[in-house]
């Protein structure tokens, strides 16, 4: 006997649902004394999530991207801390808010998240935290950006050029 989730009974009885494109991701385990739910790792939580958030071979669900981002950011992953973030910041799925947004974003960098970083710091830049521009922490948090190989580095260092602030 094997044990399969809740959604994908409901997929397999309804012909017109969509279907994940990675069944794998429904599968639990089999019955008996050796069943133990499969543990779904991080990344690939955050790769079934993205999938509904872009809507790729998969009708588009913010909230169901955003419940996969949160379990993975549970199991302490950074850059699924950054999407929790991301989907707090823009009101995907959850309600807007740029101060949970930011906690999202910090505990991201502290897992060594660069977007995490970035992130946190155009909120800085932006005066979208406590309302004002903050040039302080909006610097510490590209530089801590910039240290990792996170892919807009290059926004980063325009950021300073734009500013004046100088980084290196």
């Amino acid at each position: 006997d094997i044990l399969v989730s809740k959604d994908l009974v409901k997929l397999l009885l309804d012909e017109n649902a969509p279907i994940a494109t990675n069944p794998s991701f429904y599968f639990l385990g089999k019955k008996g004394k050796d069943s133990a739910k499969k543990t779904i790792s991080a990344p690939e939580l955050v790769t079934e999530g993205d999938k509904y958030f872009q809507g790729k071979d998969v009708v588009e669900d913010n909230k169901r991207a955003f419940d996969l981002y949160m379990k993975a950011a549970q199991q302490g992953y950074g850059p699924a801390m950054g999407k929790v973030g991301e989907m707090y910041q823009y009101g995907y799925g959850v309600g807007a808010s740029d101060e949970i947004a930011a906690q999202w974003y910090r505990k991201g960098t502290e897992a060594g998240d660069g977007c995490s970083a970035f992130r946190l710091g155009w909120l800085y830049h932006h005066g979208r935290i406590n309302g004002q521009f903050d040039e302080a922490n909006a610097c510490k948090y590209y530089a801590i950006a910039a240290q990792t190989s996170y892919r807009d580095n290059l926004n980063i260092i325009e950021t300073f050029k734009n500013t004046g602030q100088a980084m290196f």
